[in-house]
């Protein structure tokens, strides 16, 4: 996922859980988090940004996997099943930052 972000001229951060995400966070000031349903910590992750910031979040999990009402209301700004289509996701990228520019 990281290279195809690159490929589409975003740079790219990654971490392997909620605490190696958050302190990443806090070094670099991140304009947006794309993350893993899976990934140890997740709901942790969504709920301590929300705390510190407002920058969008995508979470990407399994369709039918029944937590999408469950991140949601963690503040998580979009949900997507993966497999996931990948110019798809890029647009949804996009179009969460322009939105952000427009509110900063």
């Amino acid at each position: 996922m990281a290279s195809i972000l690159e490929g589409a001229g975003f740079e790219v951060t990654t971490a392997v859980d909620s605490r190696q995400g958050l302190r990443k966070y806090s070094e670099s000031r991140t304009d947006l988090v794309i993350m893993a349903e899976e990934m140890a910590g997740a709901e942790e992750l969504c709920s301590r940004l929300r705390q510190v910031a407002y920058l969008p979040i995508i979470v990407l999990g399994t369709e039918g996997g029944g937590r999408e009402a469950e991140m949601l209301s963690l503040g998580v700004d979009a949900y997507v099943a993966q497999p996931t289509d990948v110019r798809g996701l890029v647009a949804r990228v996009r179009s969460l930052l322009r939105r952000g520019e427009r509110e900063a």
